[in-house]
């Protein structure tokens, strides 16, 4: 879900490129939905962005174990404080809208580790299958703003529904997408602008994008070396990153 970024709103810092908080949870500045209480989320982006050099990396990192329970904590904090919103959803199983027309899936890197593990572990053959659609997936969103999500089953499930980034686990819309969009309530926006601050902050090595990018990067032994070892150095990817809109979390403010 997108919208653009109010001049009073917080920014994050890309590779170069304006672009509001991971890629998402703003409302444009006096739009209005039911008693003001909900909006229509749209499918542009806004903010401001810093020039920053990388800087060595001195803190000792979170052990990988620890991290993913405080991802878990983070996502489960967002479900309790949503519940009251998220029950009028009307979404179902088979309803793939937000997989194919909303066009950003994002995830940060730690997200995007969890699935490149995931991605691991499939048979040779699925493997293979998912890899050449991540291609695909990477190709069509350097060209296009829309891309259908690489893991959307052709069942219209989700290949990896239990390990989503928090891109796809806050979505929900209170009326029919097509045509228009998630309908979602500001307080539940503002939940998800809270919890994305609180992933990136938790991933603070590390960066935040599109799916398919967040791993073409993870594909790379050199990036993964630098990350798991608590690494941070923004110049090892900077080209990929201007290219992209790929987001510094650390930068984040």
């Amino acid at each position: 879900m997108r919208g653009k970024a109010g001049a009073g709103d917080s920014a994050t810092t890309v590779f170069g490129q304006p672009r509001a908080a991971f890629r998402g949870h703003w409302t444009r500045p006096g739009e209005q939905g039911n008693s003001g209480a909900l909006i229509n989320e749209r499918k542009n982006a806004g903010g401001t962005c810093l020039s920053r050099k990388a800087l060595p990396e001195t803190k000792k990192p979170m052990k990988w174990d620890a991290k993913k329970e405080k991802l878990i904590e983070v996502y489960e904090r967002f479900e309790r404080d949503a519940e009251e919103f998220k029950r009028q959803a009307i979404c179902k199983i088979g309803c793939t809208y937000c997989c194919t027309d909303v066009g950003n899936i994002d995830t940060n890197t730690l997200e995007g580790l969890i699935i490149w593990k995931r991605i691991g572990s499939f048979p040779p053959s699925l493997k293979r299958q998912i890899k050449r659609k991540l291609a695909k997936n990477k190709r069509e969103k350097e060209k296009h703003p829309i891309a259908r999500c690489p893991f959307l089953k052709g069942d219209k499930t989700c290949l990896i529904y239990d390990i989503r980034p928090f891109s796809c686990r806050q979505l929900y819309s209170i009326r029919e997408c097509r045509g228009r969009g998630p309908t979602v309530h500001r307080q539940a926006m503002a939940l998800a602008k809270r919890a994305v601050r609180d992933l990136q902050q938790l991933d603070d090595t590390g960066y935040s994008g599109h799916l398919s990018y967040v791993l073409h990067l993870l594909e790379h032994p050199g990036f993964r070396e630098i990350y798991l070892s608590g690494g941070f150095d923004p110049g090892k990817i900077v080209k990929f990153g201007k290219a992209h809109g790929i987001i510094i979390n650390r930068f984040v403010r």
